[in-house]
């Protein structure tokens, strides 16, 4: 506050022009509201502020700064008014975070050389050191271009972005710890790796296929890819059509219904969002109850098809790529595909049983040897 204009024994206005800029932010008209409300003057300001080593941190910090309002803190500030709540350790855990804040970004600057100098490097396990410290300073150079043209906008668009890609880092290293489960159960020999599972991946429509099998399957994949954009919109029919087979005939109505009621309102809610503020919260309700019910359609269809899997993986994936998990069940579950299944095991029993017979039928020999 600049109290140079003021006279000593008036009392406090908000009229009078106390900030320093132009105008007061939110928390300065807070705080000169209290003084107006509790009558004091200029002169009983000053004095108060004089007992602060910086007289800006009159109201918004104790004197000992064990206490500190951070709402009218700049961001910069905050973290290290909160190490100062800590009282004498205050100081000296000001520095420690400091030079720890430091470290981390040392540290992590160098992994992600590392990294980008083995990619440069063609691979190699040992690149040059000196390489690497040309990616660290081409890092540095461009976060400190990022900054000096952005200002404080650029660093909040960088820490969304960092978030918004950690999400998705978050959501692979969830299906990075699900494949080691996987991988530990079939090492374990809890799991089959040649057992029962669906005749479509979830991701085959995507021409996922290693690239010297891709030209050959590419009709097939075509069409896979082509039913997928197809259950954008028809997964609830093609669920449906699951359902029936799986559970009863009489569950297609009720499932197609519903399915398609909680489709319709993902979609509608989001466009009421253009008129009506939050619409979008029950849009995603909508959407998370029509994943919840094709992931219990799935669940029944492994059940069915003895697949191995859990009801949470099944509500996952259905959340994710719900047009895949419905082709995926419809392929599976058609009944032409079942029929060939039961044939083609009937005719594996058979061969084995015709190849037991014939091993049965084989004379056994028997040699008698005596040792001298």
């Amino acid at each position: 506050f600049n109290l140079a204009i003021a006279v000593p024994d008036d009392l406090i206005s908000l009229d009078d022009g106390l900030c320093a800029t132009k105008d007061c932010n939110v928390c300065a008209n807070n705080l000169l509201a209290k003084t107006i409300e509790d009558g004091m003057t200029y002169q009983e300001l000053k004095m108060e502020t004089e007992m602060f080593s910086k007289p800006e941190w009159w109201g918004k910090t104790t004197v000992s700064r064990n206490l500190t309002r951070l709402s009218c803190r700049k961001t910069e500030e905050m973290w290290f008014d909160m190490m100062m709540s800590y009282g004498d350790l205050g100081n000296f855990l000001s520095g420690f975070s400091l030079i720890s804040l430091i470290l981390y970004f040392v540290t992590s600057s160098d992994s992600g050389s590392l990294v980008i100098d083995c990619l440069a490097s063609n691979g190699h396990p040992e690149p040059p050191r000196l390489q690497r410290v040309i990616w660290a300073l081409i890092e540095g150079l461009t976060a400190t271009a990022l900054l000096v043209a952005g200002g404080k906008q650029a660093l909040t668009a960088l820490q969304a972005m960092s978030i918004a890609t950690g999400l998705i880092y978050t959501i692979l290293m969830c299906v990075a710890c699900l494949a080691l489960w996987r991988a530990l159960q079939v090492e374990g020999g809890d799991l089959d790796p040649n057992g029962p599972t669906f005749d479509v991946d979830l991701l085959d429509p995507f021409f996922t296929d290693p690239f010297d099998e891709v030209l050959s399957k590419i009709s097939s994949t075509s069409k896979l890819f082509l039913q997928f954009l197809i259950n954008l919109v028809l997964a609830p029919l093609t669920v449906a059509k699951t359902s029936s087979r799986v559970f009863s005939s009489s569950t297609f109505w009720p499932v197609l219904i519903s399915l398609s009621i909680f489709l319709f309102m993902f979609v509608f809610l989001h466009l009421l969002q253009l008129a009506v503020d939050g619409a979008w919260a029950l849009a995603w309700i909508s959407y998370i109850a029509f994943g919840s019910g094709v992931s219990i359609v799935r669940s029944r269809a492994r059940i069915h098809l003895n697949i191995p899997g859990h009801p949470i993986e099944d509500l996952c994936v259905s959340l994710l790529l719900y047009p895949s998990v419905a082709l995926q069940m419809e392929i599976s579950t058609h009944p032409g595909k079942m029929l060939k299944k039961i044939n083609n095991k009937n005719e594996e029993e058979k061969i084995n049983k015709g190849f037991s017979y014939s091993m049965d039928s084989v004379p056994a020999i028997v040699i008698n040897s005596k040792v001298a």
